[in-house]
């Protein structure tokens, strides 16, 4: 990175440029991941990933063609990235087909795809009550997993 002979503000400039590289190199990397998840996300979230990470297309540009405002596209993008970067979406996208029939649709409705547990009770046709004892014992298995 560095070499001996360089001293001062040259040396500085240098060492700047890297740790920009290396963020940029970063956002690439988290960019990518996020795309690779956003495959088992809703064909809706998948577009916004796609345009916003892959297309380079600006907030702005998302809000026009989705008739929406940058501010709620940003926020949707905020909560996505949350969501497909998280240790439970991971854990849910791996093991849903071993939960169950029910339990795996519930894993995958409310901490794949984000609906709420009213929207998952509305969808499958069952109780809140019943869509929150399956979150629970999914959110249990990924808690016993985790601390080990």
């Amino acid at each position: 990175m560095f070499t001996e002979n360089r001293t001062g503000p040259e040396r500085r400039e240098n060492h700047t440029e890297s740790l920009t590289e290396n963020r940029f190199l970063d956002r690439r990397a988290r960019a990518q991941a996020i795309v690779r998840n956003a495959e088992h996300l809703l064909p809706e979230e998948r577009a916004l990933a796609r345009a916003y990470f892959v297309e380079g297309m600006s907030a702005s540009e998302v809000a026009r063609l989705a008739g929406t405002t940058p501010k709620t596209v940003l926020r949707r993008i905020d909560r996505m990235v949350a969501r497909v970067t998280s240790l439970r979406f991971v854990f849910a996208v791996n093991h849903r087909k071993s939960l169950g029939r029910m339990r795996g649709r519930v894993a995958t409705a409310c901490l794949v795809q984000g609906l709420s547990m009213r929207e998952t009770s509305r969808r499958f046709g069952v109780s809140i009550y019943v869509v929150r004892s399956h979150l629970h014992a999914v959110n249990g298995m990924f808690d016993r997993i985790a601390r080990n």
